[in-house]
């Protein structure tokens, strides 16, 4: 993500939330069994965790919801996951 998509990012999270604020990732995969176990070791252990499969189970998503400190950490959990092979963050 270049620098100006990132500071309209923060400005619209800014905008939506009062900091500490807990926040919801999603992220979609093909269900391989790998993908959501290397999504989770991106957050603490403490987040809430729930993993669902698709109709035909090809597919897997992950929602998680943390308690963030600011608009930094969710751009460092996004920037982690986005490492991560064949794993779209919506």
């Amino acid at each position: 993500m270049d620098e100006e998509n990132k500071n309209q990012l923060k400005e619209k999270l800014e905008s939506f939330h009062s900091w500490p604020s807990l926040y919801m990732y999603k992220f979609i995969f093909p269900n391989d069994g790998n993908a959501a176990s290397r999504i989770r070791v991106v957050f603490p252990e403490e987040v809430e965790f729930l993993l669902k499969e698709s109709s035909k189970g090809k597919y897997a998503s992950l929602t998680v919801k943390e308690m963030v400190m600011d608009p930094e950490v969710i751009f460092q959990r996004y920037e982690a996951v986005s490492r991560i092979e064949g794993v779209i963050a919506l």
